[in-house]
């Protein structure tokens, strides 16, 4: 029985492998666009039929067909924003209700639902819902349904945008191979794009089918373990009562696990529909499958060791180590590591600041076109605001993305120059500026972020490009290579000095 459940713990971990190596095979550096052919085949799978068929005749109206589409798709998603902001907010600020300020908020509560759900269709709904709460014992119990409620929210919202985005990327990518003026290349380039489509769609079946069979193999495993348990302890329960200890402490780390584990709700997490519960035992259950896997490995090879050293050993006294030498082999050792080791230093972040100004220089007035500006800035409470409006931190990559590759051509992102570029030929380069304002109270860990963010959105734009002309990734290219990909994808990223935005009016 034991065997048994060996080989299938083997075998499972054999798929595992395998898996690993085919999931690194098949995607070819381009796990994006895996992910977002899934999720373009699921919502609207005639895009994806209708781009395999295109030729370079048709790409011109199939690109302008569905640039139009993902400009609508992007003004509902923007019309769906607005209720869910508008209910996050409404949470967020019940909870920072104390109770001393319970009644003031209650008696101030007309003016304020006047103000926030000015235009929300659901306002009726929370100033009723409001009415009802009598004290701030049963406000928790009112946020806590505010709460449901706003998780499918959020849900549909995170899954819209993600399919947005996807056609929107799509519909880049085709767009992009329109901007080569060979024909030749437009074909080349059009197909090498169909093929990844076709080869994502293949992967994806095969994925699904390998983690279908470990799924299977790892509950039969778990499955035959729990039986091997109970059959040896209804076979002989005084000689297996250490088998009862073990179930017994695991279930008692599983709880401690679970206990301590984090509450927060990821964006994978609410995608999949998922409660704080549920997610809480699958972290305890990730954690545990961890510590078995490694307790696993340490308890064989410290077998496999005990083993040797008693063939090794007999019944044979163990001699004493003479350590005398220990001092001159750990000068050695010290000696070697100083000689052959380096040491990092830090670098910084390489940005470019205005220049100081001249004590005699007169202010000018210089004409900037604002779509080519998106103006970033980090105050003093450590809060992404980007062109006046507030941004989460995990959105502002995708953001910048957006902004500097306008895959849509749209009239409210930077407009495109067209400039002939080494081994790329005609490109149209962006005229988008991210201009970085930080607070001088801004927090060292956020400003690192923000910058990281940012320097990501350009690096990821660049490989995407990189893929599309090289077939490899930006920083494997050679230098003639990698100045192409600069040209066509600048670090325009300007960063001022900073500013008390605390004290300014």
């Amino acid at each position: 029985m034991r065997r048994i459940v060996n080989i299938i713990i083997f075998a499972a971990a054999l798929v595992v492998a395998l898996l690993s190596v085919l999931f690194v095979g098949v995607y070819n550096e381009d796990y994006t666009l895996y992910n977002q052919v899934g999720l373009i085949k699921e919502k609207s799978p005639e895009m994806l039929d209708e781009f395999l068929a295109v030729t370079p005749e048709t790409l011109p109206q199939y690109v302008a067909t569905y640039q139009e589409k993902a400009a609508t798709l992007t003004a509902e998603l923007k019309e769906q924003q607005l209720p869910k902001d508008i209910h996050y907010t409404y949470i967020s600020n019940l909870k920072d209700v104390e109770a001393d300020d319970f009644e003031a908020f209650k008696a101030d509560f007309p003016h304020y639902s006047s103000v926030l759900f000015a235009k929300s269709d659901k306002k009726q709904e929370y100033v009723d819902g409001f009415n009802k709460v009598a004290d701030y014992e049963s406000l928790q119990q009112y946020i806590n349904k505010l709460e449901d409620e706003y998780a499918p929210m959020r849900q549909d919202y995170l899954m819209q945008k993600d399919y947005v985005k996807a056609v929107n990327n799509l519909t880049g990518r085709a767009a992009m191979v329109l901007e080569n003026v060979s024909a030749s290349k437009q074909e080349a380039q059009l197909a090498e794009l169909q093929d990844a489509v076709k080869s994502s769609e293949k992967s994806a079946k095969l994925i699904n089918c390998a983690v279908s069979i470990l799924y299977a193999l790892f509950f039969v495993a778990i499955g035959m373990m729990i039986c091997f348990a109970v059959y040896q302890l209804a076979k002989n329960f005084k000689t297996s009562y250490k088998v009862l200890i073990v179930i017994v402490v695991a279930c008692v780390y599983i709880f401690i696990l679970y206990s301590v584990a984090t509450p927060e709700m990821t964006p994978s997490a609410i995608k999949m529909q998922h409660t704080v519960s549920e997610l809480k035992w699958i972290n305890a259950g990730i954690v545990s499958c961890y510590t078995v896997f490694v307790g696993a490995l340490l308890a064989i090879l410290a077998t496999g060791i005990i083993n040797l050293l008693k063939k090794k050993m007999g019944k044979k006294k163990v001699p004493g180590i003479n350590s005398s030498s220990m001092a001159d082999i750990s000068f050695l050792l010290l000696t070697f590591f100083l000689l052959t080791s380096s040491i990092n230093t830090e670098q910084g972040i390489p940005r470019r600041l205005p220049p100081p100004k001249e004590e005699n220089a007169k202010d000018e007035i210089v004409d900037i076109n604002q779509r080519n500006v998106l103006n970033v800035i980090v105050n003093y409470n450590d809060a992404v605001m980007v062109n006046g409006e507030s941004l989460p931190l995990s959105e502002l990559k995708e953001k910048a993305k957006e902004f500097l590759a306008n895959p849509t051509n749209s009239p409210k992102l930077p407009e495109k120059n067209v400039i002939h570029i080494d081994n790329l030929g005609e490109y149209a380069v962006s005229k988008g500026v991210i201009s970085l304002t930080n607070d001088q109270s801004t927090s060292y860990n956020v400003y690192v972020q923000v910058q990281n963010e940012l320097e990501k959105a350009v690096n990821e734009l660049r490989d995407q490009v990189s893929t599309q002309y090289f077939g490899k990734k930006y920083s494997v290219l050679d230098t003639a290579a990698r100045k192409a990909i600069q040209k066509a994808v600048p670090m325009n990223i300007s960063e001022a000095p900073p500013i008390d935005y605390s004290k300014a009016e």
